[in-house]
């Protein structure tokens, strides 16, 4: 059994369940670059990759990391423009309560004014 292969068995199911249906890994090794192992049918991750870090276990392999079906700047555009969408819908709501609140301590005050002019009037 070679190196290879038992790195395949042991190392093959986890790297699904990390990868899930959201990225691309693969273990390739660090001199040749090439693919020992790869959550893809085809890889080009070793080439390719967003990330590479040496593999913890084995120290002649290199462990990459793709996301699957864009590019890493493409998500970041994405949840950018997300994320700015909420912080302006935040603020609008914010701006929105700031006016109802200051509209109702206004007529609050107004109220108080009223009352106290009323009691004026009617104690002689």
């Amino acid at each position: 059994m070679t190196l290879k292969h038992s790195s395949r068995t042991w190392s093959g199911p986890r790297l699904q369940v990390i990868a899930r249906d959201q990225f691309i890994l693969s273990a390739f090794r660090r001199n040749v670059r090439a693919p020992v192992y790869s959550t893809s049918g085809v890889d080009s991750v070793a080439t390719s990759a967003a990330l590479t870090k040496e593999f913890w276990l084995l120290p002649d392999f290199v462990l990459g990391i793709r996301i699957k079906g864009s590019s890493l700047q493409a998500v970041v555009q994405e949840r950018t423009r997300t994320n700015f969408v909420l912080l302006l819908m935040l603020d609008a709501v914010l701006i929105v309560a700031v006016v109802l609140v200051y509209r109702n301590v206004k007529k609050e005050v107004q109220l108080a004014q009223n009352k106290a002019e009323f009691v004026s009037n009617v104690i002689p």
